[in-house]
């Protein structure tokens, strides 16, 4: 055999090796044979609530508070940052979707599963007490449990697509209330409370990407979802009202491998 021939042979030989290597089609996403693009280098976010609750009976807390929920990717993830067109994210969308995926159990890619995070949660009451009536005293308030803390496991963050245009970030297992004691709070309980916390219906934070051109030039990617909302109540329980002021801020670092 030639040497020619020869060299065509191990070519060719290699070039199926490494095809063996990589993902294949799956149901959740289409796209053949993609190796890893990109490494999801730090996820970062946070959710400031500014809370107001007045409570108009004899001994009734009124003031302010705030809660601050900080939450970080524990490590990088390796993950294929592509749009595929046979996915569908957001309700009703028919046209694709980015994909933050990795390989999927029988091949092809699937979304990137919640990822370990940690979360510190602070929360601050400046409420007082409304006078008692006459000849009664007010029982204190209860604030042992405000100040900071800090969720060693549990905490889960997900960054998926949502549509061609945006990612979404969501988180689960952060404190939303105190473990121990207690202490004055806001009405959020979860980081997609939609109803508080704005975002779409499903309540997760939108992240604008720029075009595919533009993500596969691009050495490192930072992309920042924010969204803002104000909701007051006129009956929190027991005739008090109440404010929320709810922001939140996710970045994103990708680096182009």
């Amino acid at each position: 055999m030639s040497r020619l021939r020869v060299g065509v042979v191990l070519a060719l030989v290699a070039t199926g090796a490494v095809a063996a290597l990589l993902p294949t089609s799956s149901s959740q996403a289409s796209p053949q044979r993609r190796p890893w693009t990109h490494r999801l280098v730090s996820v970062k976010g946070e959710l400031v609530d500014h809370w107001t609750y007045n409570d108009p009976a004899p001994c009734g807390a009124v003031g302010d508070g705030t809660l601050t929920l900080k939450f970080q990717l524990v490590k990088p993830r390796l993950v294929t940052l592509i749009i595929d067109p046979s996915k569908n994210g957001e309700p009703n969308n028919t046209l694709g979707s980015w994909i933050v995926g990795i390989p999927g159990p029988t091949g092809g890619i699937r979304d990137t599963p919640a990822l370990p995070a940690s979360s510190r949660t602070t929360w601050v009451d400046n409420t007082t007490q409304r006078p008692p009536e006459p000849e009664n005293d007010c029982t204190p308030t209860d604030k042992t449990g405000c100040g900071t803390a800090t969720v060693a496991r549990g905490s889960k963050t997900t960054i998926g697509g949502y549509n061609r245009r945006f990612l979404y970030a969501d988180l689960s297992g952060g404190l939303f209330a105190p473990r121990r004691g207690e202490c004055g709070h806001s009405q959020v309980e979860i980081f997609d409370q939609a109803n508080l916390v704005g975002g779409p219906r499903e309540g997760q934070l939108l992240i604008r990407m720029p075009s595919a051109a533009t993500v596969k030039r691009r050495r490192t990617l930072t992309v920042v979802g924010t969204s803002h909302k104000r909701t007051t109540f006129a009956d929190c329980g027991s005739g008090a009202s109440c404010t929320d002021d709810v922001t939140r801020r996710v970045t994103v670092v990708f680096k182009h491998l």
